[in-house]
């Protein structure tokens, strides 16, 4: 499993970022030919590819994670919100933390569309919160991190 992400210049950018990000990595790290993306069942999926990836951005960060198996991924910029309101709305602690390992887990899986065997949440660069939900297992060791320019 790779995570490959990219910083952008401005939130305006991100759908087209995510795509060229998406595309970019196909080609030079996985030697797709031509990478064409479709949706099918409201998910982006290469046409003539058995490789799964999943885009998020947030801010001014946009990544995409790619597997053999089918993921759902998502990240979240962890800024100040109302955590008393959001805690009581979700039934989950009125932390920070908390409320973006939750969110990005619910995102990741609602983007996995299957029930996932395993959902990894972690701490991503800086001030973000990222989630992967896999259709398979797999382990720490298996995940790569790449920043793409």
């Amino acid at each position: 499993m790779k995570i490959f992400f990219t910083e952008i210049e401005s939130k305006e950018e991100h759908s087209e970022a995510g795509r060229e990000l998406t595309i970019k990595a196909a080609q030079e790290v996985f030697g797709l030919e031509n990478p064409q993306i479709e949706v099918a069942d409201k998910k982006p999926r290469f046409v003539n590819s058995d490789l799964h990836f999943s885009i998020s951005h947030s801010e001014k960060l946009v990544a995409v994670c790619f597997d053999h198996m089918p993921v759902g991924f998502d990240i979240e910029f962890t800024k100040e919100r109302d955590f008393k309101k959001l805690a009581k709305r979700y039934d989950i602690a009125a932390e920070k933390e908390t409320f973006y390992r939750f969110w990005t887990a619910y995102e990741a899986e609602i983007k996995l569309q299957a029930k996932p065997q395993q959902v990894k949440t972690f701490k991503f660069q800086d001030n973000y919160i990222a989630s992967i939900a896999s259709a398979g297992e797999f382990d720490d060791a298996e995940l790569q991190i790449l920043k793409l320019d």
